[in-house]
């Protein structure tokens, strides 16, 4: 649900171009299928479309697609998957329903989410996202570079997984806006600027919460900001939705017991960082390595290294802006404390 005052929408290119994809004929045909998800709910497949209203639904991925219909035959994509082929699927599945693409909205600029804007976006679908993610998809290596510290990423981190093609956002959308009876809904804290997207009863709430899978899959969420991260948990809980798409997982129709969960893991990593700390001020590689010996983490590369990193300095934040953590330097490097 928006809060405050609308928004504003800043366009900087307009219209659809007469791209191939957009005028070739249909490649296959779609048989439809009940299909039960974990959460108890069913919905309706058609060739790989999980259809949860009249006018919205997804393509089931390890990135979700979220579709809303706003107009005959129209849709608006919400995120383009990890990379031009997953971009490429959605819109033949789109197509067998007749139905085809006129606006894709990135709801943060992470690889996994933004991998299929490059090939949209030359196929002449305008991509759409918030102010702050915006520059990171048009200019994707600020993603590594900003796990690395400003450093210019090794070989290791320029992956599609971390770096995605570069694409020309279109117009920016601010949270509290409207977008083709669209309402763009701030759920930052997982990136800085990332939106959730409200359309015909439906919630995509993008990284704002994991599913219970992913989640124990990775065991500590990357966030970046823990207080905006707990605000979307609660904005999440109060939409109006008869259904919630998180970027991972499927749809869910109750999300409260899954943003409980959410909720919980990351609470009681911030109460373990606590625990840590009133033991002994630690730098930042020293805590990591403790809080992933306790977790039972074993890193697998320098990527994940990083983002753990990320989100153990976020926990460290927050505590310092609850007035509970200090920083300051020792043996030339910062090092982290409890207050008091």
């Amino acid at each position: 649900m928006p809060r405050g005052n609308f928004g504003h929408i800043v366009n900087r290119r307009s219209g659809i171009g007469d791209a191939d994809f957009l005028r070739r004929g249909k490649e296959s045909a779609a048989q439809d299928a009940k299909v039960p998800d974990k959460t108890g709910r069913t919905e309706v497949a058609v060739a790989g479309y999980m259809q949860l209203t009249d006018g919205a639904g997804y393509i089931a991925g390890s990135t979700n697609i979220g579709c809303v219909a706003c107009g005959p035959g129209q849709v608006v994509l919400i995120d383009a998957g990890s990379d031009a082929a997953t971009a490429k699927k959605a819109v033949r599945i789109l197509r067998d329903q007749d139905r085809e693409p006129v606006a894709v909205i990135s709801t943060h600029s992470h690889a996994d989410h933004i991998g299929g804007n490059a090939w949209l976006s030359g196929a002449g679908v305008p991509v759409y996202a918030s102010p702050a993610e915006a520059p990171f998809i048009e200019n994707p290596l600020l993603e590594p570079l900003y796990l690395t510290g400003g450093a210019s990423p090794w070989p290791g981190l320029r992956h599609k997984f971390l770096l995605a093609q570069p694409s020309s956002v279109s117009g920016i959308l601010r949270p509290g806006a409207r977008f083709r009876d669209l309402d763009i809904i701030d759920l930052g804290g997982h990136s800085l600027g990332q939106v959730g997207v409200l359309g015909e009863g439906v919630l995509f709430a993008a990284d704002s919460f994991f599913g219970t899978d992913v989640l124990a899959r990775h065991v500590i969420p990357y966030n970046t900001d823990i207080p905006a991260y707990l605000a979307s948990l609660t904005r999440v809980r109060e939409c109006p939705a008869r259904a919630t798409v998180p970027g991972h997982g499927p749809a869910l129709d109750y999300p409260s017991a899954v943003l409980d969960r959410n909720r919980d893991t990351v609470l009681r990593q911030v109460d373990l960082v606590r625990t840590l700390l009133r033991a002994e001020p630690l730098p930042v590689s020293s805590l990591l390595k403790r809080l992933l010996a306790r977790l039972g983490i074993t890193v697998a590369s320098d990527a994940s290294y990083l983002l753990y990193r990320t989100s153990v300095l976020a926990y460290v934040s927050y505590l310092c802006h609850l007035g509970e953590a200090v920083v300051f330097i020792a043996d030339n490097e910062p090092v982290f404390g409890l207050s008091g």
